[in-house]
């Protein structure tokens, strides 16, 4: 090779190294071996630091394929004779090799793999001085065209492993750095390549990862959903084995809560399970200071709990972790006391309202389902009736929003929700003030209104959901009030019929035996009250003598 000291390497050794054929290059290696073994014998460190200059510049460097694999190979061996003394020429051994991992001839890049496993090998801890430069080069031959590549990256990586385990002066910040930078790539090899990293971390008793877990936690959960089922199970064992360290450190739960909320929408079912296994678990540990996020934590589960019919464990956790969250706040009121309800207002009226648009408190968008099932419905009622338990005065802000969207429940085929809606609706209502009697009066009109333009809501629950109503609210006041917004009606059929059905219900209701009685009591004109003469006055808007009009009389 033109331009080759020969009094550094013998012409043997250099026609060797350039050689095509691999075991010529073998051999010629096992000489370069010697040499260097015997320099250092005599302490000459400084020829070799010649030799290995010479295998760089003249093998390394050069621009022919066969004279970079002899390169590389030389350095290798120069690297086995270097032995304990290796540290002495490390920054002249390992850059080299590096940049050889970019070559554009696969074959290269697989001795490349080769050469520094056998530096690492010799190296073990004082390879960590080029840990960021070697993880940043094996992220990128796991992911090679070349399965050889791929196959030496792999082994490279093992032996990496083992000497971080060995060392107790690992820097954890740069590894961070290094994952952060790399973990929201799609390339199957290279999650697979970082997840397997973290989880080797995580193992290490010495290797403290908990105060890096925010930093983690968002490229681990959308790795999840990767198709790999291998890579996802990977992951999963890495979030699991995160949670228990979280149950013994704890750590930044408000950061990572805001992660984990993010994710509790994924459409993938083993991401969203895990998001609301650790929402729960957070709860646990500290639910008190993770009050604030009670919006957030709603607007996840509220959603999973439509899979009410095909029973999941996506279904099982959100229920768990909104009764943790309700016992959490109904234990500590002082805490709903301070908080801003709006938030969560906005999450629970849209979950009773199909394809409602909403947004959380960082301006997120979302939709509420098309179909919403029964247990999310009673959930939301459950929850509204609670806050204007512990905090009305917060609730009666909201009054516009919540009403029409409770009062539009009460068409729902589902029994269970009409009944606790007009238990929610008349606490609401309950006549303590002023603001109280109009809520009542809006409420009635609302609900007329809705008879009105659902006829058979009329016809097939009108009986239903009044005598419902007369057990939360005295049946006077109610059929008062009935009575006189029907007097104040045009539409004289629709007063009719709301009427029939009205003194039918009167008439065969047993809870309404009261009402009769006091219609019957009061029955001379003298002793006629406000109550009676309106009820009646209304009811004769039937255009006929009805039973209950003729019971009035004889009274």
């Amino acid at each position: 090779m033109s331009g080759t000291d020969n009094t550094v390497l013998p012409v043997t050794v250099i026609r060797g190294l350039n050689d095509r054929v691999y075991d010529k290059r073998k051999m010629a290696a096992l000489e370069v071996e010697r040499i260097v073994r015997d320099l250092m014998s005599k302490s000459d460190t400084r020829q070799v630091k010649r030799v290995i200059e010479m295998l760089v510049n003249s093998f390394a460097l050069s621009q022919n394929s066969n004279a970079r694999k002899g390169g590389l190979i030389g350095l290798a061996a120069a690297a086995i004779a270097l032995g304990k003394d290796i540290g002495l020429f490390l920054s002249e051994l390992v850059p080299p090799v590096l940049k050889s991992f970019s070559d554009v001839d696969g074959r290269v890049r697989y001795f490349a793999c080769e050469s520094m496993y056998n530096i690492a090998k010799v190296a073990r801890g004082s390879m960590l001085l080029f840990y960021k430069e070697t993880f940043d080069g094996i992220s990128k031959l796991v992911c090679d065209p070349d399965t050889h590549v791929k196959n030496g990256a792999e082994l490279l990586d093992r032996l990496i492993k083992d000497i971080v385990t060995e060392s107790n002066h690992f820097d954890v910040d740069m590894f961070v750095t290094l994952v952060r930078d790399r973990i929201y790539s799609n390339n199957e090899y290279v999650r697979q390549y970082l997840v397997s990293w973290i989880q080797l971390l995580c193992s290490v008793p010495d290797i403290d990862l908990v105060p890096y877990f925010p930093l983690l936690l968002d490229g681990l959960f959308k790795i999840l959903s990767d198709p790999n089922q291998e890579i996802r199970t990977m992951t999963q064992q890495v979030l699991n084995d995160f949670l228990v360290e979280i149950g013994r450190k704890q750590g930044d739960l408000k950061t990572m809560i805001k992660v984990l909320l993010a994710h509790s929408s994924s459409s993938h079912m083993a991401t969203q399970l895990t998001a609301l296994v650790w929402i729960l678990r957070f709860l646990e540990l500290d639910g008190k200071n993770l009050t604030f996020c009670c919006a957030g934590i709603l607007n996840a589960v509220l959603p999973c709990l439509s899979d009410e019919n095909n029973k999941t464990e996506n279904f099982d956790t959100a229920m768990k972790t909104k009764q943790k969250l309700l016992v959490l706040l109904t234990e500590t009121p002082e805490t709903l006391q301070s908080m801003n309800i709006s938030d969560m207002m906005n999450v629970l009226v849209a979950h009773i309202q199909p394809n409602s648009v909403y947004t959380d408190a960082t301006g997120r968008e979302y939709k509420s389902p098309a179909m919403i099932s029964v247990t999310t419905k009673m959930a939301v009622l459950q929850w509204i009736l609670m806050l204007h338990t512990h905090v009305p005065v917060k609730i009666n802000v909201h009054y516009d929003t919540i009403f029409p969207a409770v009062i539009a429940t009460l068409s729902d085929v589902n029994d269970e929700v009409v009944l606790f809606s007009i238990k929610l609706l008349s606490s609401l209502c309950i006549q303590h003030n002023e603001r109280d009697q109009t809520n009542f009066e809006s409420f009635m009109e609302s609900l007329v209104t809705l008879f009105k333009e659902d006829e058979k809501l009329l016809e097939k629950r009108c009986s239903f959901i009044i005598q419902a109503l007369c057990q939360h609210i005295d049946c006077e006041k109610v059929f008062c009030t009935l009575a006189s917004i029907l007097g104040k009606k045009e539409e004289v059929g629709f007063t009719a019929l709301v009427v029939q059905y009205l003194n039918w219900i009167l008439l065969t209701s047993t809870s309404l035996l009261p009402l009769r009685q006091t219609l019957k009591k009061y029955g001379t004109r003298e002793k006629k009250s406000r109550f009676s003469l309106s009820l009646s006055l209304s009811l004769s808007l039937s255009f006929s003598l009805s039973i209950i009009w003729i019971l009035y009389s004889l009274g």
